[in-house]
């Protein structure tokens, strides 16, 4: 029986790290919430790289250390929750080209946040009902400057980077994509989205003068309540569909990979789940902030770099994506 697994990851980290206290010395956050973040320093790409440079630059670090040559990947999904290098484009076709793939098929993901595991599962499903295909490239990179201030919006701390995973098939494959699930709950459409780029976002904007041009932002601010009130509960939805699927209890988890991007919610999830901290992304946080869609990638590759899990070990992660959706997954390494 052939099964997917993760057969590596890279990460592309912009050179320039910045402090983030400088949003309390001029007070555009409060210290309660700067503490409810817990964002300390972030990477920051410079103004030439694009999306799209950062996601290249990792992929390219990935193909270089892997055994798979350019002519056995099969299909490159691009992943990204702010626009790419330009509209109405597509950016899976310009990574095809700077990377030399002449026998891949390229697309797009979009997800905002859950856009990587949300491919994890596309990318499994396609390998797997298509014979001559043995192996998928999912590639994101974010640039956050131009859609935040002083790199903050929406209650969160963003930084910049770039990330690759590389999927193959085989019967004995390592990290082994198990089970997935997800839900979407549409009623928060419109909570949270970039305050330019289109004609009808120009319009809700001119409703709210409190909102700033070309910024992600939150509009429906009367669904902050509503999310207050269903955003554990689904996580945990998605967590007991996941082990119910799987046949596994929550003590066969040695690792958990969260939503990264808020302390807060990052340390509701661990106490509700009564799991061990050390054994999750958290620690990972503080240094990153918020690095939408190459997060979930940039948290794994920590954790498979540090963590180093045993062959056996199995991994539940958990994500949300704009919308809001809810995924999750199982990974054994």
């Amino acid at each position: 029986m052939e099964f997917i697994g993760v057969k590596g990851t890279a990460v592309y980290q912009p050179a320039e790290m910045v402090k983030t206290d400088y949003l309390l010395k001029t007070e555009q956050i409060s210290k309660k919430t700067f503490n409810k973040i817990g964002v300390s320093s972030v990477r920051v790409a410079n103004h030439s790289e694009s999306p799209t440079d950062l996601a290249i630059k990792a992929a390219k670090s990935l193909i270089n250390e892997s055994t798979v040559s350019l002519d056995q990947i099969n299909i490159v999904i691009y992943v990204g929750a702010t626009p790419p290098d330009y509209l109405i484009w597509s950016p899976s076709a310009k990574v095809c080209y700077e990377l030399g793939l002449k026998k891949a098929i390229g697309f797009e993901v979009m997800l905002g946040c859950g856009g990587v595991p949300m491919s994890l599962k596309i990318a499994k499903d396609l390998l797997l009902n298509t014979k001559d295909w043995k192996h998928a490239l999912i590639v994101s990179g974010e640039n956050w400057e131009p859609y935040t201030t002083n790199r903050t919006a929406a209650g969160l701390i963003f930084g910049d980077t770039g990330a690759a995973i590389l999927l193959e098939k085989g019967t004995n494959v390592k990290n082994k994509l198990g089970e997935f699930a997800g839900v979407t709950d549409g009623r928060f459409y419109d909570f949270a989205f970039l305050s330019s780029g289109t004609k009808f976002a120009d319009m809700e904007r001119q409703k709210q003068t409190a909102i700033r041009e070309n910024e992600y932002s939150f509009f429906n601010t009367d669904s902050a309540n509503l999310l207050r009130e269903n955003n554990i509960k689904n996580y945990l939805y998605i967590t007991n569909e996941l082990l119910e699927k799987s046949k596994l209890s929550l003590s066969d988890i040695s690792y958990l990979l969260l939503p990264s991007g808020r302390k807060d919610l990052m340390e509701k999830l661990i106490d509700v789940l009564e799991f061990d901290r050390s054994r999750t992304n958290f620690p990972f946080l503080e240094s990153q902030g918020d690095l939408g869609a190459p997060g979930f990638i940039c948290d794994l590759n920590n954790l498979f770099n540090i963590y180093q899990p045993r062959r056996g070990e199995k991994i539940l992660t958990l994500s949300a994506g704009v919308g809001i959706s809810w995924l999750g997954s199982i990974l054994e390494v």
